[in-house]
């Protein structure tokens, strides 16, 4: 029996002002937790479900690394850096705001724009790169630290879709709804794998 929390920290730090040229990606790559994401980076490293774990990865971001690092310093583990568990790749908006990206990608799984992904794209993605996790940590806990639109990609997988009154994507699971388009600031799923099939999920 293998479990694997999945584990998104969405309070980044958003009053930033750059001067340089950097493109959209490299910035959100770099930009780091917010005071209040530092404060639930902390008491996620207290969290009594997540004493037991064996083994954790991130994504390349600061943000998901920082999130990491109080459990990973308390539990004297190595944080293990894969950058397919990075967040959908958004590509160029041009005369688009990220809220319209946002809305049509959720209702068309194959939308992207030029140099970015598609969810089923994003899905593919981080079920490969999930899955080759799995096979190397069999029987144990494991923590994926990744971000929100990569995780509701990955829960495709298992998940019915539907919609809620404000047409923003909604996911179930036996159900149960675990995806709503609202935040606790720090989301964890946690998925029971046995025989490598996926016996249950839940949202904590």
């Amino acid at each position: 029996m293998t479990t694997l929390y999945l584990v998104s920290n969405n309070c980044v730090l958003n009053n930033l002002a750059y001067k340089s040229d950097e493109s959209l990606e490299l910035k959100r790559e770099k930009r780091p937790l917010s005071i209040e994401g530092e404060q639930k980076a902390k008491m996620l490293a207290e969290f009594e479900e997540l004493q037991d774990i064996n083994v954790i990865y991130s994504s390349g971001y600061a943000s998901a690394l920082a999130t990491t690092k109080y459990l990973a310093d308390k539990l004297e583990l190595t944080i293990n850096v894969e950058n397919k568990l990075n967040e959908r790749k958004i590509g160029l908006l041009e005369d688009k705001t990220l809220r319209f990206f946002k809305e049509h990608q959720e209702h068309d799984f194959n939308y992207r724009l030029s140099g970015g992904e598609s969810i089923n794209s994003t899905k593919t993605r981080i079920t490969n790169a999930i899955n080759d996790i799995l096979k190397d940590n069999e029987d144990l806990n494991i923590l994926v630290a990744t971000h929100s639109v990569a995780i509701t990609s990955y829960l495709l997988n298992y998940c019915e879709t539907g919609y809620n009154l404000d047409e923003r994507l909604i996911l179930n699971y036996k159900n149960n709804v675990i995806v709503d388009g609202t935040t606790n600031g720090v989301d964890i799923y946690k998925i029971i794998v046995d025989n490598n099939k996926i016996i249950d999920i839940e949202k904590l």
